[in-house]
């Protein structure tokens, strides 16, 4: 009897094998990156519109900016995002749930709220985020990476 499971389950991984090695050849999947999904972000005065760290008022600096990560439990990277003329951005990614505390200076924390789901429909798979809560309210999003969020203070 165990020899039969035995054999059932070393089938079913055989065949799983075989499609996923007639949809990806190996090079491929060795070439393949950790799925990810990118957030662009962008500080505007409540009341002037105007760009909190980028503008030519600006009034905080890049200095003042923390995103903390709750799967980390730390400070997470980001970077400067200047790839749209007369736009920049503060960028950071995730591989994963996560909530993110986004704090700039003395200004009020924002709660970004990040949940994803893994799809492995196609060779190297990609991460989908299924829901994205900012302060408890939810906000659109694309999978098609980024997702742009304007935080007005």
């Amino acid at each position: 009897m165990i020899t039969v499971f035995g054999f059932i389950v070393l089938d079913s991984c055989k065949t799983d094998n075989k499609s996923l090695n007639s949809i990806c050849p190996s090079s491929a999947i060795a070439s393949c990156a950790v799925p990810q999904q990118f957030f662009k972000i962008k500080f505007i005065d409540r009341d002037q519109l105007t760009d909190l760290l980028f503008g030519a008022k600006a009034k905080y600096h890049l200095e003042d900016l923390k995103i903390y990560s709750t799967r980390y439990a730390k400070d997470i990277s980001f970077s400067l995002d200047s790839t749209e003329q007369n736009q920049k951005y503060i960028m950071f990614s995730t591989k994963g749930t996560d909530q993110f505390i986004i704090k700039l200076a003395d200004e009020p924390k924002d709660n970004l709220l990040v949940e994803t789901k893994y799809n492995d429909d196609s060779c190297c798979g990609q991460l989908n985020i299924t829901q994205l809560t900012l302060n408890n309210s939810k906000i659109a999003f694309t999978n098609h990476s980024p997702t742009v969020i304007i935080l007005k203070k």
